[in-house]
């Protein structure tokens, strides 16, 4: 890009924050994050940032009660049960 030493009134150089060339004020544009570019260097928002999470809802539609524990006494099995 040559230097730029035309006037233009009410206009200013800036220098493109990516690429680093010397634009006019007017000729660069602000991206999403901020950052101030030319228009080879600008790139829009990617559209899955405005994508939003749908909640899910994990409670299950009925439950049975606890049972009541059945504790086995010692020799209650024997071999022959299994």
């Amino acid at each position: 890009m040559p230097i730029r030493n035309t006037i233009r009134p009410g206009d200013f150089l800036a220098n493109c924050m990516i690429c680093g060339f010397t634009f006019y004020g007017s000729q660069l544009r602000q991206q999403w994050d901020g950052l101030r570019t030319c228009s080879k260097c600008f790139s829009p928002r990617h559209p899955q940032d405005y994508v939003r999470g749908v909640r899910d809802d994990q409670t299950v539609p009925f439950a049975n009660p606890p049972g009541t524990p059945h504790f086995l006494e010692p020799n209650e099995v024997t071999r022959e049960d299994l």
